[in-house]
């Protein structure tokens, strides 16, 4: 685990550098803040980019029509972080890549006391295996510097 004070934009520019690994065709980027249910950023080559209002558990795509989904810092803002996991394996490609960052819920916490919407390693490993997706690389990082600021995981899975 790195504790060397990163913050959210650097675990952002972590996962941007697994996502390059691969050169995608088509990129899904999904995010969403207090205000809206869900914003979707799609991306291709070239600047084929445009936002799209949707909702996490039933994507308005087809199956199989990306190459690269990303979720950097929205999973616990969703109500089911598990059948997000396994709607955004629906419109993955076979060996297309999810990158996640997320807040990491310590080890010994019980769900009762946890922030709403984080959850443990196992419970990420579990919601990415019972989707069809496997953890390719993952990393730990301090979030910032503030001992308040809990760690972040970042995790590559491909869909099997």
């Amino acid at each position: 685990m790195s504790e060397a004070g990163l913050r959210g934009d650097e675990a952002l520019a972590r996962l941007a550098a697994w996502g390059r690994v691969r050169t995608p065709r088509r990129a899904l980027g999904v995010a969403g803040d207090g205000r809206t249910r869900l914003t979707i950023t799609v991306g291709g080559v070239g600047p084929d980019v445009r936002l799209v209002a949707g909702d996490v558990e039933a994507l308005p795509f087809d199956n199989g029509t990306f190459d690269l989904v990303t979720c950097h810092l929205a999973a616990h803002r969703f109500p089911h972080a598990a059948l997000a996991v396994r709607e955004i394996q629906r419109v993955l490609v076979p060996g297309g890549s999810l990158l996640v960052s997320e807040p990491l819920a310590p080890d010994d916490d019980a769900p009762a006391a946890r922030a709403p919407g984080t959850y443990r390693r196992p419970e990420w490993h579990a919601f990415l295996r019972a989707a069809g997706l496997t953890v390719m690389q993952e990393e730990t990082i301090r979030a910032g510097t503030a001992p308040a600021t809990g760690p972040l995981i970042l995790i590559r899975a491909e869909k099997d």
